[in-house]
């Protein structure tokens, strides 16, 4: 259970999602410690998906990938 769940923090909740979809979302599902905290509480992960619909991506840059080989794995390169 998150701690806005156990202390009815609907701001909380938004703050976080705000921030873990916002412009610096690669690091933030990259960083070891939020896998682990997804890996230990997986329920956390459904308020984040409900939200991502509504994220607006329009400022973003595109993502670009290289291939690498005819092994068909690509390689994201930074914008």
């Amino acid at each position: 259970m998150s701690a806005a769940e156990r202390f009815d923090a609907p701001v909380l909740r938004s703050a976080c999602i705000a921030y873990i979809l916002g412009p610096h979302k690669q690091e933030v599902v990259e960083h070891p410690s939020f896998k682990a905290e997804l890996e230990a509480n997986p329920p956390m992960l459904f308020p984040i998906i409900r939200a991502a619909p509504s994220v607006d991506l329009s400022n973003e840059p595109a993502v670009k990938y290289l291939r690498s080989g005819d092994n068909g794995e690509r390689t994201i390169v930074a914008p």
